[in-house]
């Protein structure tokens, strides 16, 4: 136990996986889309991304670290630790290989959109899916709310 009411770690999944969503819907997939030679390609790099990861979680490729923080233990925060290294990992990788003018440039941003969406809708909102009173399954929808409305706010004046 970390100490923290699982209430508000609830509210923080919900606002990350609002936050996934509208990085990857709103911003990174408009901008790999803009000009795009081929949609059909990349709309095939994003299925393969979504099942690449589903393939990942099914076959459990990967180990738990040591190294993760408290509040996603071995076990059953695997997935969780999973999709947090991933987006770090390919957000760096991004960081440092990817030029906007490289041919592969879009490809590598669907495969990262692919894995936010998954991490999203596969991994933190069944989180979210049991049975909670009226008014907390409010505050967690207000949250998921809140993280899909940063992005938008945060991209003001970049268009």
């Amino acid at each position: 136990s970390t100490g923290i009411p699982q209430r508000y770690t609830e509210y923080l999944t919900a606002l990350a996986a609002g936050v996934l969503l509208s990085t990857s819907l709103l911003g990174v997939l408009p901008a790999a889309f803009d000009g795009a030679v081929s949609y059909r390609g990349l709309l095939g790099c994003l299925l393969g991304g979504l099942f690449f990861c589903y393939l990942l979680a099914k076959v459990d490729l990967y180990g738990c670290p040591e190294q993760v923080p408290s509040f996603a233990p071995c076990g059953d925060g695997r997935r969780r630790a999973f999709c947090g290294l991933a987006a770090l990992g390919g957000g760096l990788l991004g960081l440092a290989l990817v030029d906007s003018s490289w041919t592969l440039s879009p490809y590598l941003q669907v495969a990262a959109s692919s894995c936010f969406i998954y991490c999203a809708v596969a991994e933190l909102l069944p989180r979210l899916q049991r049975w909670v009173p009226a008014r907390e399954a409010a505050l967690q929808v207000a949250w998921v709310g809140a993280g899909i409305a940063i992005i938008p706010v945060a991209m003001l004046g970049f268009d």
